[in-house]
């Protein structure tokens, strides 16, 4: 068998890079380091958060109307 003269080449595998081993950590320090907010960064959070919830409920009465609808008055019609 001939191999096919139009097909592409593919390139040579390029070796991954070494993985570096993570930086141990302090034996003395076992808490987990937090970021203190400030408080305009707590309010632009809150109202963020507040959003996201929104915009989810929004989507839950959105999906659940659009059933309803499209189920009309036949979702009582049904074999028992």
């Amino acid at each position: 068998m001939t191999a096919v003269k139009d097909a592409p080449e593919t390139p040579a595998a390029v070796p991954a890079a070494p993985a570096t081993a993570p930086e141990p950590a302090s034996s003395t320090n076992t808490e987990p380091e937090f970021v203190e907010l400030s408080p305009e960064a707590k309010a632009r959070q809150n109202r963020r958060s507040i959003a996201v919830a929104l915009a989810l409920g929004f989507l839950v009465v959105l999906f659940y109307a659009a059933t309803m609808v499209r189920l009309g008055g036949n979702v009582l019609n049904r074999a028992m």
